[in-house]
């Protein structure tokens, strides 16, 4: 019996809206797209703390867009690595939201962004990197 993916967008738990605070490096971050927009601007102290510090995950990534053009220079070969560390540190300092990932045993999980190609779907046409990512995090906590 083949079942069907799981699908997240927005706050679900499995999103990186979700409100969970992580702690990296000695800090603690709202949530993982705190965490995840503030590395962007890793070389820019004052932006850093303004992502960091946004009243919610929308604000922090908005913030990140509108001061797109300062975006570190080698962000696209450190953005997965990124999303990875911030969701390990989720799923590994949050045991509901750790067992929630396990439950979704085999399932295919799916970013159901209409508008994200990279890390969702975007009506069928995108990479899905964040549910592979949460997939592979899953698959090594079931090792454990």
């Amino acid at each position: 019996m083949i079942k069907e993916p799981v699908l997240f967008w927005g706050e679900d738990r499995l999103s990186n809206m979700h409100p969970a605070p992580i702690k990296i490096g000695g800090r603690t971050y709202a949530t993982v797209e705190h965490y995840y927009q503030a590395q962007k601007f890793a070389g820019d102290q004052k932006l850093y703390e303004e992502i960091v510090t946004a009243p919610d995950p929308k604000t922090a990534k908005a913030i990140a867009i509108a001061h797109a053009a300062q975006t570190r220079a080698d962000w696209n070969q450190v953005k997965e690595q990124v999303m990875r560390e911030a969701c390990v540190a989720k799923y590994s300092q949050h045991a509901d939201l750790r067992e929630y990932l396990l439950s979704t045993e085999y399932r295919e999980l799916v970013e159901d962004s209409p508008t994200d190609a990279y890390w969702g779907i975007a009506n069928g046409k995108g990479k899905n990197r964040l549910g592979e990512i949460l997939m592979q995090i899953r698959q090594e906590l079931r090792k454990k």
